[in-house]
């Protein structure tokens, strides 16, 4: 039969690849902070986002950002960016690079209250 693939595995495969990726949120569900974690295989121009589930942007974390290869970790306390808190609720977080190494990744983040 196929094995599964273990995520540890997976991860040094995408690390030695030189994959940029958003690897996730933790906690997830959250209710007071999340911390946010993304690995740039080399420098880039880097955008965070945290989308509704509408697709309306509520918080830029990071906008148009150059930031050095390796990894970020970004917190989220579930406001907006007026500094309102959130419903509770499914977000998106989304990581852009821009650039010769351009790339869009999404990952989905529940907000408890």
């Amino acid at each position: 039969g196929r094995r599964a693939t273990p995520l540890s595995e997976a991860w040094v495969f995408a690390r030695s690849a030189g994959a940029s990726t958003l690897i996730g949120a933790s906690p997830n569900p959250f209710n007071s902070t999340a911390q946010i974690t993304y690995e740039l295989a080399e420098s880039s121009v880097t955008s965070l986002e945290v989308f509704d589930i509408l697709g309306r942007r509520v918080r830029t974390l990071a906008r148009q950002e150059k930031q050095q290869a390796g990894t970020h970790k970004l917190a989220w306390d579930g406001r907006d960016d007026a500094g309102r808190r959130l419903a509770t609720g499914t977000y998106l977080i989304q990581l852009r690079l821009s650039g010769k190494n351009s790339m869009r990744a999404t990952k989905r983040l529940l907000l408890l209250k």
